[in-house]
């Protein structure tokens, strides 16, 4: 959601008309990121609980947790955007490096959310 604003504001007239044009695709990612977030605070605060409770495999939570957000949040994060360079340098038009400077600008923004 802030990314979409960030870039709305600050794109000028071409970048709002970007987001009007794409706001469902941009609608889904922001609800896709509202879920991630939420599924990531229950992986976070589960642990804590677990360990209140004297839960026997609490550590088996936090290791969960480690791989979720190491694994899903941050890795993967770096392949897509990885990704996305290489498909910037392999366009054949300029039209082309454009859009995927865009998806990948979309791409570095929900990154830094």
């Amino acid at each position: 959601g802030c990314s979409t604003l960030l870039i709305a504001l600050a794109g000028g007239s071409e970048a709002r008309t970007f987001c009007k044009k794409f706001r469902g695709r941009l609608l889904l990612r922001i609800l896709f990121t509202v879920i991630m977030l939420t599924d990531t605070y229950q992986d976070a605060t589960f642990p804590v609980i677990a360990k209140i409770c004297r839960f026997d495999l609490w550590f088996v939570s936090a290791w969960l947790v480690m791989l979720g957000v190491g694994i899903m949040q941050v890795i993967v994060q770096q392949v897509l955007l990885g990704y996305s360079a290489f498909k910037y340098y392999m366009a054949r038009t300029p039209e082309e490096r454009e859009r995927i400077l865009v998806e990948g600008m979309f791409g570095a923004l929900r990154a830094s959310d």
